[in-house]
């Protein structure tokens, strides 16, 4: 019997028995290969309980055994592997390391909030038990901050939130106002990947200068769909709303005058009027994915007459007149599908509500809502809110929905010593449950001293900030227990970046 001319590569090469092998035929007449009769040629058949190979071992030659450095080929490949493996995990050690330090580092120097259940203590707190049932609150720290960077005590705040759809980053935006004579608009910036609060002063970022009225409305949102935008409304001392956008996601750079619509268009407001912008929330429908919600911004002009603008359309809806000065909210709330319906929230299912106080109704809070066009209904199904505070002020009511189908209201009771909260409940048959003068979600009546709010603002994250004695403050609460809020801690406002 012939042997086989056989040639080794430097590698064993592993043949799987369920592939074919190329075939070699004549080039001058090219032919079909019948896979049975030649698989049999290549094809090793092994008894697996034996080892047994059915190649004719005695016709063919062993190859002389290959070394590397004096180690046989495998042993050599094993142990490089291992080696390899090794120094990638010390590699990789050695960075999450430094990037720990650094981040701490930062941390510290600058007095950062760790919005985490384990971090909600202050640092000499040893109870490491969490949760709003059984964590303990930390006093509120009433310490002044630098003299030349302090937040207007008076000033209005605003907040937007979003989580980035590709790496689930939260991403909170707290927006207020410097004292006179600077009257700049800043926002302090977080996000759940730094942890680190920064503040940049929106004034010095912009191309131009506004004469911003001081402690004006403000009213901002965010979306990421078709692409990211933050904006923030704010009034100037001739009474217009003007918007600031920016694309950048850092807020650092990029801002720009939007105005209010298509035309550059202009919504005067009194001088002592409130206004609220509002992208409503998406839901799970085609129409979010692929439409895209309008924007609106609702407002009390100079005559008192409140009104809604829907940006998109560019439409104008009358809803009533309110009382000079009315406070004022603007939120979406998505329908829940009925009970055993098919699909998800579909911001198609959305209504928009309309919250203040109308003239000639005492201090009484009415909501009207109309549905997704804002076409008619707005006089339809008008709900009474509770009595608001002798005197209005765009800072005492902060309206916001969350989970897409509750709402929240939060208004400042007894010269801001105590807070009152309306909630609405969209998976309970939409019922609201309004204030009581037990109401106490932040626990002021634990705080020693005269402690006051004198601004609210909340957002769909479950987040609410308040102005307390001339600092913002952060809450957070939970679907489940939305008026036991659980204390986090203050937003650092300093230093104000300008770049």
């Amino acid at each position: 019997m012939a042997a086989h001319n056989q040639q080794y590569s430097d590698l064993p090469e592993a043949v799987h028995r369920q592939h074919d092998f190329p075939e070699v035929v004549s080039e001058d007449a090219p032919q079909a290969v019948e896979r049975g009769a030649e698989m049999a040629k290549y094809l090793v058949h092994a008894n697996v309980h034996t080892l047994e190979s059915s190649i004719d071992t005695a016709s063919a030659k062993e190859p002389p055994e290959r070394r590397i450095w004096g180690l046989k080929r495998k042993t050599f490949f094993i142990l490089s592997i291992l080696g390899a493996i090794l120094l990638v995990g010390a590699v990789v050690g050695i960075a999450v390391g430094l990037t720990s330090s650094q981040r701490s580092s930062a941390s510290s120097s600058q007095g950062i909030l760790l919005d985490d259940p384990d971090n909600l203590r202050s640092p000499g707190d040893a109870n490491t038990s969490t949760g709003p049932g059984n964590t303990p609150q930390p006093s509120i720290d009433l310490s002044p901050l630098p003299s030349n960077s302090n937040i207007s005590p008076t000033s209005s705040l605003a907040s937007a939130n979003f989580t980035d759809p590709k790496t689930n980053v939260i991403h909170l935006h707290v927006y207020s106002q410097l004292p006179p004579p600077e009257n700049s608009l800043v926002v302090s910036v977080w996000n759940s990947s730094a942890r680190v609060w920064r503040t940049y002063s929106v004034s010095a970022l912009l191309p131009s200068t506004y004469d911003l009225l001081p402690d004006s409305p403000v009213s901002a949102y965010v979306y990421t769909n078709p692409t990211f935008q933050a904006g923030v409304m704010v009034l100037t001392t001739d009474g217009v709303i003007h918007q600031f956008v920016t694309t950048d996601v850092s807020m650092r750079s990029g801002w720009r005058h939007g105005g209010v619509g298509l035309g550059e268009a202009i919504l005067t407001v009194g001088k002592k009027n409130n206004f609220q912008v509002l992208r409503p929330q998406c839901g799970t429908g085609e129409d979010c994915r692929w439409f895209f919600p309008a924007s609106a911004v609702a407002y009390q002009d100079g005559g008192g007459v409140v009104k809604v603008f829907n940006i998109k359309v560019m439409k104008e809806f009358v809803i009533g007149k309110g009382r000079e000065g009315t406070e004022l909210g603007l939120v979406s709330v998505v329908e829940r599908p009925p009970e055993g319906g098919r699909g998800g929230l579909n911001i198609s299912d959305i209504y928009w509500r309309v919250t203040f106080v109308p003239e000639g109704r005492g201090r009484e809070l009415r909501g009207w809502t109309a549905g997704k066009e804002m076409v008619g209904g707005w006089g339809e199904g008008m709900t009474a809110l509770g009595d608001m505070p002798l005197t209005p002020a765009s800072h005492n009511m902060a309206a916001f929905s969350y989970d897409l189908v509750n709402q929240m209201i939060v208004t400042l009771e007894d010269g801001g010593r105590r807070l009152g909260v309306r909630t609405l409940d969209g998976l309970a048959g939409n019922k609201w449950t309004l204030p009581s003068p037990e109401d106490d979600p932040a626990k002021l009546a634990d705080q020693k001293g005269d402690v006051r709010f004198t601004a609210i603002t909340g957002n769909p994250e479950k987040r609410v900030f308040g102005m307390v004695n001339g600092n913002i403050h952060e809450w957070r609460f939970s679907s489940g227990r939305p008026r036991n809020w659980e204390y986090v801690g203050r937003v650092s406002t300093w230093p104000v970046l300008t770049s």
